[in-house]
């Protein structure tokens, strides 16, 4: 097998592995917004599995890829075409998993600061029950206007 060929392999192996991170990237967000810590954090671990074969993958090809100026100019047009196509093709999809995980970031943070707020806002009317002298009393937010 030439080098061409060899590092156009690499290539799509790579490329399909990132494929399969933008997919649990996608599944996970549900996770997210349900709650469901445990289905995330298998997600997590599928998708740290994916990484290291990706990582894998990079070392395998590391070579091929620094010789990629001398190996190009002995491939065959096709080759070439081939490797730009998967290379564009593996681009597109980090810049698609890095939106995602980007955007489940915020969603998470939003839902981390509306939480904050809410304890914060808890905190307030304890203290304010405390020092009008409603010590332990609960706070319905109702007013009973018949007494």
């Amino acid at each position: 097998m030439t080098e061409a060929k060899r590092l156009i392999e690499g290539l799509v192996r790579q490329r399909d592995k990132y494929a399969e991170v933008a997919t649990i990237s996608e599944r996970q967000r549900g996770f997210l917004e349900s709650g469901d810590l445990d289905g995330l954090m298998m997600l997590i671990e599928s998708k740290r599995t994916c990484l290291e074969e990706i990582e894998a993958i990079k070392r395998d090809t590391a070579g091929l890829l620094e010789r990629w100026p001398e190996v190009r100019a002995q491939a065959a047009p096709e080759i070439v075409r081939s490797v730009e196509k998967v290379v564009e093709e593996t681009r597109a999809l980090l810049e698609r998993i890095l939106k995602i995980e980007e955007e489940d970031r915020a969603k998470f943070e939003q839902g981390r600061d509306k939480r904050a707020a809410e304890i914060r806002g808890l905190q307030q009317r304890k203290k304010m029950r405390d020092a009008y002298g409603q010590k332990g009393k609960g706070d319905s937010g109702l007013i009973d206007d018949k007494k």
